[in-house]
């Protein structure tokens, strides 16, 4: 791992850890602690590189995280195109047309998927979904769909024909 080669094989805490990272992705130093100096653009890029380990490396959470309110979207991204529910963190999540639905009879192919805003929901919480209004289901869970590029469907389209 690069990290271990740049530390010289010494254990150190995950907190030592992002920091490291953080001072490799900006050129300076962060702390977090009251007399800090640490801008909240700072505290996003940390945070950030904190969401990135938790999906790489298949984190497991029972209850989803805590985020900082400024990170929703990018937890709810994450949790799209890694296939995780937003909620409960199971995985292999379904995407759900969050706000709007497709619709029966439509074809799924040769709708523009850059119109909807999408969410992973496991299979439970995507049944919860479509059994109240959308309105009751996002005052319940503070879930929130996020929009994606024809690129990143394509990557979760590829993603879950590959996992079949």
């Amino acid at each position: 791992m690069i990290l271990m080669h740049l530390l010289g094989n010494r254990e150190i805490s995950l907190k030592e850890m992002f920091y490291f990272l953080y001072e490799q992705e900006t050129g300076r130093e962060i702390s977090l602690k009251n007399t800090s100096n640490a801008s909240v653009s700072d505290v996003v890029v940390l945070t950030d590189l904190v969401i990135d380990f938790i999906f790489e490396n298949d984190i497991p959470f029972k209850d989803g995280y805590e985020i900082l309110p400024g990170h929703l979207d990018y937890y709810f991204y994450k949790c799209v195109m890694n296939r995780v529910c937003c909620i409960c963190g199971k995985q292999n999540a379904d995407i759900d047309h969050f706000s709007e639905p497709v619709g029966m009879g439509n074809n799924r192919n040769k709708v523009d998927g850059e119109k909807y805003d999408y969410a992973a929901l496991c299979r439970e919480h995507h049944t919860i979904k479509h059994s109240m209004p959308l309105g009751e289901f996002k005052d319940r869970y503070k879930v929130k769909g996020v929009r994606l590029t024809q690129e990143e469907i394509e990557k979760i389209r590829k993603v879950s024909y590959e996992g079949i």
